[in-house]
């Protein structure tokens, strides 16, 4: 990748090994510093957003990474579903669902393949 080359620091994760990082560790207590590494990159990027469904505890730390990145940091999310089904993958929680898309799509360049 180009970002790369010129010397960004990217971080790249499967939603899924994502999901499994933060169920492992939700209790330790340097839980927080986990999203303090993943704000750290100038670039993330979360694949297979759609292919698992979350619990409330993932989606939480998703909906905080957003957050923390939110008009700060680039993302890239390369999801398999529609947005409006976005609501199955986040706990069916469609409100934090929503809120994620909402901080997601602000400033951004949707590329449908």
């Amino acid at each position: 990748m180009e970002v790369v080359g010129a010397g960004y620091s990217v971080y790249f994760s499967a939603l899924s090994e994502l999901a499994n990082m933060v169920s492992r560790d939700s209790t330790d207590p340097k839980w927080a510093e986990k999203l303090c590494v993943l704000n750290y990159p100038r670039l993330l990027i979360i694949d297979e957003v759609g292919y698992i469904s979350l619990d409330s505890v993932v989606s939480y730390f998703v909906f905080s990474l957003v957050c923390q990145r939110y008009e700060k940091e680039a993302m890239i999310w390369t999801p398999n579903k529609e947005f409006a089904d976005w609501a199955s993958v986040f706990a069916r929680d469609e409100v934090l669902a929503a809120a994620i898309l909402d901080r997601l799509l602000h400033h951004s360049t949707v590329i449908n393949t």
